[in-house]
C-alpha cells in the first residue's frame, strides 16, 4: 500500500494542479508507484486495485480545539480502477492539500538524499538549506560550521562545506555563488530547485 500512496502523491503533484480529480492509464499510474513495466500484469492490477480500496477506506477526523463540530473525510474521496478501460481515477479532498504537500516533500527529500551516498556533509547541508525561507541572506561558513558541528580546523571544515555545496549544485538542487567579505566566506543562494530541475516547485491542488 505504501508504494501506491507514494504514486498517488506524485500523481497529484504533477497532474492535480487545476483539479482535485485525475484520470490516467493504469500503466502511467503504475510507473508513478515505482513498478517496472515487466510487472504490468493481472496480479499487479489486482494488487493496486486492492491498495486503492484500502487507502480510500482510511478515514480522518479534524476537530478544532474547543469546538463541537468535527470534519470527517478520507485520504481519498474516490479511488477506482476500471478494468475494461484499464484506467485509474483518483479524487482527493482539497482540505488535505497540506498532507499531500508534506508527503510530496518527504518523497523529494528521499530522492535527493539517495543521490548523495556517503556524502554526509552534503546531506546535512541539503536538509538545512531546504528549510531556509525564500530569498535567504548570504549564509556564512561560520554559521554552516556551527550548524553541521564540524570540529576539524576551520580551513578543513570550510573545504568540506564548499565541496558539499558544489555537490548540491552538481545534482541540480542548488545554484548560487561564493563570496568573501572581511575575511569570512559566504554562500549566496540564487535558487533552490526542489524538484532537481529548473522549474518552479508545484504543490498539489495549487496554482500559486
Amino acid at each position: 500500500m505504501g508504494k501506491v500512496w507514494c504514486g498517488i502523491v506524485l500523481v497529484f503533484s504533477k497532474l492535480g494542479l487545476s483539479s482535485n480529480t485525475v484520470h490516467l492509464k493504469f500503466s502511467e499510474f503504475a510507473k508513478y508507484c515505482g513498478y517496472p513495466s515487466r510487472r504490468f500484469d493481472k496480479n499487479l492490477r489486482r494488487q493496486i486495485g486492492e491498495s486503492l480500496e484500502r487507502i480510500q477506506s482510511q478515514s480522518l477526523t479534524f476537530r478544532r480545539k474547543g469546538a463541537d463540530k468535527a470534519v470527517h473525510t478520507g485520504m481519498l474521496l474516490k479511488a477506482s480502477y476500471d478494468g475494461d478501460e484499464d484506467r485509474v481515477e483518483l479524487m482527493a479532498d482539497e482540505s488535505l492539500r497540506d498532507l499531500y504537500r508534506l508527503d510530496y516533500q518527504v518523497l523529494v527529500s528521499i530522492k535527493v538524499l539517495s543521490k548523495l551516498p556517503r556524502a554526509e556533509v552534503a546531506q546535512c547541508l541539503y536538509l538545512y538549506l531546504l528549510a531556509l525561507p525564500e530569498n535567504p541572506i548570504p549564509v556564512s561558513f561560520t554559521r554552516l560550521r556551527e550548524r553541521l558541528r564540524l570540529e576539524s580546523c576551520t580551513k578543513e571544515a570550510n573545504r568540506k562545506i564548499k565541496t558539499g555545496l558544489k555537490k548540491l549544485e552538481s545534482i541540480g538542487f542548488l545554484s548560487g555563488s561564493f563570496m568573501t567579505k572581511n575575511g569570512e566566506q559566504y554562500y549566496c543562494i540564487d535558487k533552490r530547485f526542489k524538484k532537481l530541475c529548473n522549474t518552479s516547485d508545484a504543490s498539489p491542488f495549487m496554482n500559486d
